[in-house]
This record gives structure tokens, C-alpha cells and sequence, in this order.
């Protein structure tokens, strides 16, 4: 179902009733954004720099549309029962004092994928549901505390109100505001007036409602009208629920009674407010407190974005977002993890939601029977048309993950392969807490509970070039030592992954290979490289960092490779490669994005993707990834068969294991 501004209050129960009986919750995101240009990653990047650079990536993005599916199961039906909800969410300016006025960005491509799907973007501004963090919250309501003990000590100790000597009216009753401008005191005079009619008028309502006015001119009716008709009225603000403006109401009587109701009504509305503005957060924080397994797909983004937006701003330490993870979500799981691992990618061609989903429906997959929410209409055309809805694909998410523990659970001696949830936890214990990492040629997770791979690179290089140079100029350089890897980290860097390792001792003869034009490019270990933290921060922070370590004050707009920190350095003879003669002037980035948009590296091995792809664009460039370059078939498959080696690994407790070195 959908969840808005509108019906989450009432809908907050039911969620948090699906979150308790649930035996897992599978969850997805839509945002609106992916990167804001800050970055490119690599295929080669470490896990703590694959975390920076997300991070860095997702700075001001929203999620708008938080998808959740309880899956629960029943002994009566032997089937799961899902329970979806649709969560469209927005950070409405509250009434409620101190709540952020949030500043936030949108990337044109997320926003035009989002509406191809046919994503209801009014529904999200108008009626998304808002939130605050836990520190954002205890801020707010500290200064909502201090504001009603204020309120509650005026009340117990109300201000001495000079005496009218001459008996004069009201409204001559001198005023607080006299050093206040003109403007100022003909307004609280007005104010004052219309007040008098006001309580003179038998007929009038209870209560009057002053224009709208500011904060300054809120504050000198508030000591100016008690002073004025003192034991005659309350004066209070407002907010109007459609227009949001803030106006003064001032109540006829001020007995005891009367102000204590009054003060009561206000706090509880107050409170209320409050609520309302904590909003989203409260079924972030239910789902934490269950400690319930957390199933994603391709699930870093989400978990990031989740995390930052409902939770706490984002450490830039690796290891503290583990813990931060850790305590959030105590168990998550990946499915694009799982469909990449022994034994289902021998079966599965794509790793794709959409692909994955439609492929564990076929032998020899047997799918789970599952009670599923009749607004899919699950086994029709009109399944389809809820594609990257987040709720339907935290649906398929969590599908798919009972056709792969199913799966799992042929292989063990039972014959009942459809068995309950909690028995079957131990079958996917290898693959909780990992989540996995697009495009990554050979650490494939993120390990949350305990340390990332850490393969050896000495077969790695960085290589600096001229901006002419294109893919052939850099496989012509390293045809020496055979077959390479390319991942490109911009028009002038990329780092390059020998096939056979073994050639890496010969790398240092390329650099003697060239006699003239010393400096044309460079070749620089992978350990230096990563010694040089300004060649792979963000882009916008490398000049930073360059100027910072700079001991002249001239800004340095392109940094000049220091020599002493390069492994290797020479120049390439004109003789030995022809750059191109195209058009220079034209980044490289950009002409490779045509030919690489559409292809995805899976655990070290590369698959071409159809660009009718069904995981969206958006879905493929969660992690805003360059490519690796094509490679020979027989390199490819060879890389396969070393990824896919799963021999040396630690012992599990589970019937197959996620390796822990990944060579």
C-alpha cells in the first residue's frame, strides 16, 4: 500500500505490527540523485575508498521513495504471507520550532528515469512523509521542553501588570513597545482595537484571529494584549494548516481553568507536531529494534542513504559506518551477492533484479509459495507496470531470496524443501553482512562484521598519459606483458590489471622501451598510487590537497607529478605508438560512456548487458561506476574459473560459503 503524509499516522501501527511478526524485511530505495560528480571509481579501489567516494557521491541527494516488504510465514498455510509498503518521503517544513529547512540536490537522469516509471513526484512533495534524525529529535524537543516549562512557570507566576490609576480604557493602557518604531506601535494599536470590538461584541466567536504577521511583531502582541485587557483574555499563535502561516488568536476569558485547559490543549498539540515531524524515522527505528534480517539488492546505496538520511550523518571512516551499519541493522543480506556466488551463478545469466526474479521462477529453481498483496496481481502483464516502484522491488528482492535459500535447501538431506524460514538461517549465515560491490574486479563485498579482502594488487599499475590517448594507445604500451585490465579513473588516469601476473616484474622493462619526449606518461606501482591519496580522493578535493601540500602560494589548478614519489617514469618514442588525430579537445571520459553504459563486471568477470537491460540505468549506476575494457573471451573465461575458486576458504557453518580471499 501507499504510504503518504496523509495516512501514516494511522498506517504506523500496521507496519509496525508486519515488522514483528516478520521472519525477514526485504527493503529498497529510490533517490534523486546518484552522483554528483565528485568522483569516479574504479574497478580496483579499496573498500575504504569505494566507501569515500559513495559518500562523498551521495552528499544532498534524497530518498524519496522507501520501499518494504515483510515477509512472514505461516505453519497453518506453509506459505509466506507478504505485507508491502510504499513510503513516499519528504522533508516538509515543519511548524514545529527548530526542525531543519533542509537544502537538498536532484540529478537530472534520476529524475527523468524516475518519471519514464511513471514515479508520482507530486505525491512525494505535497504528501511525502517527513523526518528527523534521533539528535535532530532531541534537539527539537529540548527546545519544545524549554518552551512549555516557560510557558507553565508564567502561569504559575504571572507578570505584575502596572495599575490603571486614571481608569482609562484598555486600550490606553501603557504599552511595553514605546521605544519600538512607529510602524510597530501602529500596529500593535490596531491590534489593540480590534481586539477591544472584539470583547465588547456579545455576538462575536470565542476566539479572534489576527492578520498574519512576523516573529517580531508576534512578540509585541504576545506582552502587549495580557497587559492591555488584563483577566480578559489568552493570547496564543497559530499556525493555519493550509496556508502555514503563523498568526496571533486571542481567546475571550482567563480564569485559572480556562489557561490551564488551554496550556494542556497546546501541549498536546505541540507534542503531536512533534510527532508528526519525527515521521519516517519511526519505522527506520521500529525496523532497527527488530533486529529482524534486512534483505537488498545491490544494497550499499540503500543502506547509505538510509542510514544518513534517518539516522546519522555519515563518519568518514570505513569502519566506523560498519558499527554505524552494525547497530541499525544488525543482519542485512544481498541478493545481487548471493545470485554471484556458487551455485546460482552457473544458473543465473543475469544478476538483474528483473533478470534474477523471472530466471528463479525456472528449473530447477522450485519458488516458495507466497501470499502476495493483490495490488501486483503477481503471474499477469500487469506485474510489470510496478517494476522500480520500491515496494514492488523490495518484493521481488525478497521473492528471489526465498527461491535461492529454497534453492539451498535441496541440497540437504530432508526431502521437504519448503520448510520454515527460521530453519533455514543457517543455509545464508555465509552471506549475511556482506554486502556487494559493483564492478569491483576482485574484492566482490563489503564485509559489515568483520575484515574486507584484501588481494594482492602487485599486478596493478596507475598510469598517467596525455589526454589524446585512448584504450589501443594504453593495450599497445602493456602488449609486452600480455592481456590487460582497464578501469578508468579520468581522461588522463586509469589504472591497468595484468592477466598474467606473473608479467608484473617485467612492467619496470616498459619505461626503458622509449628514449625521447621524457614525461610523455608514467607508470606508478599500485602501492605508490595508493600512497598518493590526492590521485584517487574525489575529484573535487585532489587541487585541495595539492595546494595543501604545496610550499609556493600559487594555486595549482593541474597538479604536476612530484618524481620522487613515481616508481616508474619515461618517455615513449613516437615510434613505438601513433596517438590518434581526433578531436583532443574532447574528454575521454566521454567518449568512452557510449560504449561502456551498458556493461556490468560481476565478481571480476565481464558480461555484456543488452541495453534493453531489465535492471534500470538508474538501478546499474547505483554505484556511478566506470566499466572495465572488454577483454578477450578466453581472458575472460579464464578470469572466471580464478574468481570463482572457492577451495581455500574458512570454515562455515552453512552448506556453502562466501570465500574469504578472493584471488
Amino acid at each position: 500500500m501507499d504510504v503518504t503524509r496523509d495516512n501514516f499516522r494511522q498506517t504506523l501501527p500496521l507496519v509496525k505490527q508486519a515488522i514483528k511478526e516478520a521472519s525477514f524485511i526485504a527493503i529498497d530505495g529510490e533517490f534523486t540523485g546518484l552522483s554528483n560528480g565528485s568522483f569516479n571509481t574504479t574497478a580496483y579501489d579499496s573498500p575504504p575508498q569505494r566507501y569515500l567516494k559513495l559518500h562523498s557521491n551521495t552528499h544532498n541527494f534524497l530518498l524519496i521513495q522507501f520501499g518494504m516488504c515483510a515477509f512472514r510465514w505461516s505453519d497453518e498455510s506453509q506459505k509466506y504471507k507478504a505485507e508491502a509498503f510504499n513510503f513516499y518521503i519528504f522533508p516538509l517544513k515543519s511548524t514545529v520550532s527548530g526542525v531543519p529547512d533542509r537544502i537538498f540536490s536532484c540529478q537530472s537522469s534520476s529524475l527523468d528515469f524516475l518519471t519514464k516509471q511513471g514515479f508520482d513526484f507530486n505525491k512525494a512533495f505535497k504528501n511525502g512523509i517527513p523526518y528527523l534524525r534521533p539528535n535532530e529529535e532531541a534537539t527539537v524537543r529540548a527546545t519544545l521542553e524549554e518552551k512549555q516549562t516557560f510557558r507553565e512557570n508564567a502561569f504559575r507566576s504571572p507578570v505584575k501588570r502596572k495599575n490603571n490609576s486614571n481608569n482609562s480604557s484598555p486600550v490606553s493602557t501603557d504599552s511595553p513597545t514605546s521605544a519600538a518604531d512607529q510602524k510597530a506601535k501602529e500596529f500593535v494599536e490596531t491590534a489593540k482595537q480590534k481586539v477591544q470590538k472584539f470583547l465588547e461584541d456579545a455576538n462575536q466567536e470565542e476566539e479572534l484571529i489576527l492578520e498574519s504577521c512576523n516573529s517580531y511583531f508576534r512578540k509585541l502582541l504576545f506582552e502587549s494584549l495580557p497587559l492591555a485587557f488584563p483577566d480578559q483574555v489568552l493570547v496564543e499563535s497559530r499556525t493555519n494548516e493550509h496556508t502555514k502561516l503563523r498568526h496571533i488568536v486571542v481567546v475571550k476569558g482567563a480564569s485559572s481553568n480556562i489557561k490551564k485547559a488551554r496550556q494542556e490543549l497546546t501541549k498536546a498539540r505541540e507534542e503531536a507536531e512533534l510527532e508528526d515531524a519525527i515521521g519516517f524515522s519511526k519505522v527506520i527505528s521500529c525496523l532497527s529494534e527488530s533486529g529482524k534480517l534486512v534483505v537488498g539488492h545491490n544494497m550499499f546505496l540503500d543502506v547509505i542513504y538510509t542510514i544518513q538520511q534517518f539516522v546519522h550523518p555519515l563518519p568518514n571512516d570505513l569502519e566506523e559506518f560498519k558499527s554505524l551499519v552494525s547497530c541499525v541493522f544488525p543482519k542485512v543480506l544481498d541478493t545481487k551477492l548471493m545470485g554471484s556466488m556458487l551455485p546460482f551463478k552457473d544458473q543465473l545469466q543475469s544478476t538483474a533484479l528483473g533478470d534474477m526474479h523471472n530466471r528463479l521462477k525456472l528449473p530447477p529453481f522450485n519458488p516458495v509459495g507466497i501470499e502476495t498483496p493483490g495490488k501486483y496481481n503477481i503471474g499477469t502483464n500487469d506485474e510489470h507496470n510496478h517494476l522500480h516502484e520500491a515496494a514492488y522491488d523490495a518484493f521481488i528482492t525478497g521473492s528471489s531470496f526465498l527461491s535461492m535459500v529454497n534453492f539451498l535447501s535441496s541440497f540437504q538431506s530432508t526431502s521437504n524443501p519448503i520448510i520454515s524460514f527460521s530453519s533455514l538461517c543457517n543455509l545464508v549465515s555465509p552471506y549475511v553482512n556482506k554486502i556487494f560491490l559493483m564492478r569491483s574486479h576482485d574484492i566482490p563485498y563489503l564485509n559489515i562484521s568483520g575484515t574486507d579482502l584484501t588481494p594482492s594488487r602487485d599486478h596493478v599499475f596507475h598510469v598517467q598519459f596525455p589526454a589524446s590517448w585512448r584504450s589501443n594507445d594504453i593495450r599497445q604500451l602493456f602488449a609486452p606483458v600480455g592481456q590487460i585490465n582497464i578501469s578508468w579513473i579520468d581522461e588522463t588516469h586509469c589504472l591497468v590489471g595484468l592477466y598474467n601476473k606473473v608479467q608484473a616484474k617485467n612492467v619496470k622493462n616498459l619505461v626503458k622501451s622509449g628514449t625521447v619526449e621524457p614525461g610523455l606518461y608514467c607508470i606508478q606501482s599500485y602501492d605508490d598510487y595508493q600512497a598518493e591519496p590526492q590521485l584517487w580522493l574525489p575529484t573535487s578535493q585532489r587541487n585541495m590537497v595539492w595546494r595543501s601540500n604545496s610550499t609556493s602560494n600559487s594555486v595549482v589548478n593541474t597538479p604536476t607529478r612530484a618524481k620522487p614519489a613515481l616508481s616508474f617514469t619515461s618517455g615513449l618514442g613516437q615510434t613505438s605508438i601513433t596517438p590518434p588525430t581526433a578531436d583532443v579537445s574532447t574528454p575521454l571520459y566521454r567518449k568512452r560512456q557510449g560504449s561502456f553504459a551498458n556493461r556490468e563486471t560481476t565478481n571480476g568477470s565481464l558480461k555484456d548487458c543488452d541495453e534493453n537491460d531489465v535492471e534500470p540505468l538508474l538501478k546499474r549506476q547505483k554505484s556511478q561506476e566506470n566499466c572495465t575494457e572488454d577483454l578477450p573471451e578466453t581472458h575472460v573465461k579464464q578470469d572466471e574459473a580464478e574468481v570463482g575458486e572457492v577451495s581455500n576458504v574458512a570454515a562455515s557453518s552453512g552448506l556453502f560459503v562466501v570465500p574469504d580471499q578472493w584471488e
